[in-house]
């Protein structure tokens, strides 16, 4: 799927849902409008989906009962008071492994949390790291602000986020002072945010980075880049960007009432190439995305990240690490293993990413896991977790 391909998809995602909801006869209730709303919407991901990647595979069918099993999802662990911009915000994360490991913070990507990490925090806690997992502030168990528009989510925020929490541990009134350099580890926007924390200038880090890991890093913040779209096309996407997806505004709500349902959740991780081996799209993973969706301020949340600006470009973070490991006051170059899955449907892999493996090929490492979406950390966690920790065991 090419960027073109991809905006078309966001486009008929959102439109689409709109287009449903006024079907409804007006004597129903709004909860047989989202629903009927979700159908309608479904038909056009799906198809949608079909047109543009191949069936997804399934390497062990699951099938959910009714009632479907009971499944307790720990989402509440440690809390970190974040201050940032004069506000305080409580912050889940959670922490485990033996204290003289080695640091790795991971971040998850849109719409998931820490617990999207579930088959990898034992495994690299077992190869003798620290394992550190945060949620970034309006997902997982993390605050939700109620005034989500005055926030100013951006990539930028999220990896302040990070080096802020970062900069707590080293902290000497904390219990768990980490001095050694760390390892950054993010999935889709979790990635980028990784990438824009190591690209910054040593003298604005209390901390050293000692690698960067991707799992498909995300192209933006949000679902599409104007750079990337044809100029006629601009005036609809702002529509899009700043009305239909606009918290304040009915719209937002009928777009969220309806990617926020099972039954819109689930096809999506199976079709468009978010889980290309949908073996572990099973109970406990819906409930990890479906859950924090119903969290007070969730919507908001939301509907600001996805309306919200794309960022910074991967490439202009590349860049600057590789200028940043050139220069003369790093105490060690910054090394990346970019793990990509071969049908990641959300963030394809074409030749602009494959060609940062020779631009850069001093720093950068790129691997390709055949058969796998866009979240192949927890598609493959055990061959993910081997190349990892054999990476950054070197």
């Amino acid at each position: 799927m090419n960027r073109f391909a991809l905006i078309n998809l966001n486009i008929l995602l959102i439109l689409g849902s709109l287009v449903g909801a006024f079907k409804i006869h007006p004597r129903h209730s709004i909860s047989t409008l989202t629903r009927r709303t979700g159908q309608e919407f479904l038909q056009i991901t799906a198809a949608t989906a079909a047109a543009r990647v191949d069936d997804a595979i399934t390497v062990d069918s699951t099938s959910w009962g009714s009632p479907p099993p009971k499944i307790v999802i720990n989402r509440f662990h440690e809390t970190w008071e974040w201050t940032h911009l004069g506000r305080k915000y409580k912050i889940n994360y959670r922490v485990e492994g033996p204290r003289d490991g080695q640091p790795i913070l991971l971040t998850h990507g849109f719409g998931a949390n820490l617990n999207h990490f579930r088959y990898n925090i034992p495994s690299l806690v077992d190869a003798g790291f620290r394992v550190y997992a945060m949620d970034l502030l309006g997902f997982g168990a993390s605050e939700k602000p109620a005034n989500a528009t005055t926030v100013g989510f951006s990539i930028e925020m999220f990896s302040q986020q990070m080096v802020d929490f970062i900069t707590s541990r080293s902290d000497k009134n904390v219990e768990d002072t980490i001095q050694a350099p760390w390892i950054l580890a993010g999935n889709s926007i979790g990635g980028l945010c990784s990438l824009q924390v190591a690209a910054r200038e040593p003298s604005t880090l209390s901390f050293d980075i000692a690698s960067v890991i991707l799992f498909n890093s995300a192209g933006g913040m949000s679902g599409f880049r104007y750079s990337d779209i044809p100029a006629v096309l601009h005036p609809l996407m702002a529509h899009v960007q700043y009305f239909v997806l606009n918290p304040r505004f009915f719209h937002g709500s009928l777009v969220y009432n309806v990617i926020s349902q099972r039954t819109t959740i689930e096809p999506i991780l199976k079709q468009a190439g978010i889980y290309r081996n949908v073996n572990n799209v099973d109970e406990e993973l819906l409930r990890i995305f479906l859950e924090p969706a119903m969290d007070d301020g969730a919507k908001d949340v939301f509907l600001s990240i996805y309306g919200g600006p794309a960022g910074p470009t991967r490439e202009s973070l590349l860049e600057a690490i590789a200028k940043k490991n050139r220069s003369t006051t790093m105490s060690r170059p910054i090394s990346i293993l970019a793990l990509w899955g071969e049908n990641d449907g959300f963030v394809p892999l074409d030749e602009t990413v494959k060609s940062w493996a020779t631009t850069y090929s001093e720093f950068f490492h790129l691997e390709v896991l055949g058969n796998a979406g866009h979240c192949l950390h927890d598609e493959y966690p055990e061959e993910v977790n081997a190349r990892v920790v054999a990476f950054l065991k070197k």
